[in-house]
């Protein structure tokens, strides 16, 4: 079956604490790690890709390649996570071969048949069989609890990244940011966020030193949906040369911030990483 264009989870500010009392929804633990989606044919792992569509296959990910499932034929989403892992490291430590786990917590089709229109609460108890049945530890079902305020606080007081409100009789929507899915992040913890290079500039508003030598530091942006373009809000990361800075104007950065304002502008913004996994158009306000 063809790769399906990932549900993702709108951020909620201003409201997301609002659904922790809310019934209709139930709530998974957050994990910063990479985005999968798991394709099984004749019980084994035929395909794992990210969810830009990039077929991930590094010698960290040969274990699940070689995983025999009940199940003959489904299509899973999850993540590629570790304990305390952040998504900038993920792809390194698969193409070196380090130690990962796989996070499954949804299931688009089964047994040659897509589920997407299926409530999730049908999707998430087959997921949970399915990592019930087979044998590997490193495959996973993320921990979920109708108790959206206790799960919340017991995973932020160990320092989690947060929790993922869904709502239990909504179908799987590919592509789409809505509130059915709503996540929660941690406020004891740096916010990440992702946005865009799109251009340099020689008169930072923050650095002296680059203003001094003629450096330049990077614009950055954020995707608007109703333009359908990018808009420049900000500066950031160190001073360099031109050339070697305009090389990464259209890449996706990740960064840490205390807060996103209204518009994508950034509030102590410091850059971690480049994600490669991530489309521009993937870096909305707020996201």
């Amino acid at each position: 079956m063809e790769f399906v264009e990932p549900q993702l989870a709108h951020r909620g500010t201003g409201f997301a604490k609002t659904l922790l009392d809310d019934p209709a929804y139930v709530a998974e633990q957050k994990w910063d790690g990479l985005r999968i989606q798991v394709h099984v044919e004749d019980h084994r792992v035929k395909t794992v890709f990210s969810r830009t569509d990039n077929v991930l296959d590094g010698d960290g990910l040969a274990w699940l390649y070689g995983l025999t499932l009940k199940v003959n034929q489904a299509v899973l989403d999850g993540e590629v996570c570790w304990p305390d892992c952040v998504s900038s490291d993920v792809s390194h430590r698969i193409s070196a071969g380090l130690p990962v786990h796989a996070l499954l917590f949804d299931v688009l089709a089964l047994g040659g048949k897509w589920v997407m229109p299926r409530e999730y609460a049908y999707r998430r108890a087959v997921v949970e069989e399915i990592v019930r049945t087979q044998a590997d530890p490193r495959v996973l079902v993320t921990l979920m609890g109708r108790n959206k305020r206790e799960l919340f606080e017991r995973i932020t007081a160990d320092g989690g990244e947060g929790i993922v409100m869904k709502r239990a009789d909504t179908p799987y929507r590919p592509g789409s940011r809505c509130r059915d899915w709503v996540k929660l992040h941690n406020p004891r913890r740096a916010k990440r966020y992702s946005v865009v290079v799109t251009g340099v500039t020689n008169k930072a508003t923050y650095s002296r030193e680059a203003f001094k030598t003629g450096e330049v530091v990077w614009t950055y942006g954020v995707w608007d949906p109703e333009e359908k373009k990018l808009r420049t809000v900000g500066q950031i990361g160190r001073p360099g040369k031109r050339d070697e800075k305009l090389r990464d104007v259209g890449k996706v950065l990740e960064v840490t911030a205390k807060l996103m304002f209204p518009g994508g502008g950034l509030r102590h913004g410091h850059v971690l990483s480049f994600r490669d996994d991530l489309k521009p158009s993937d870096c909305q306000d707020g996201q």
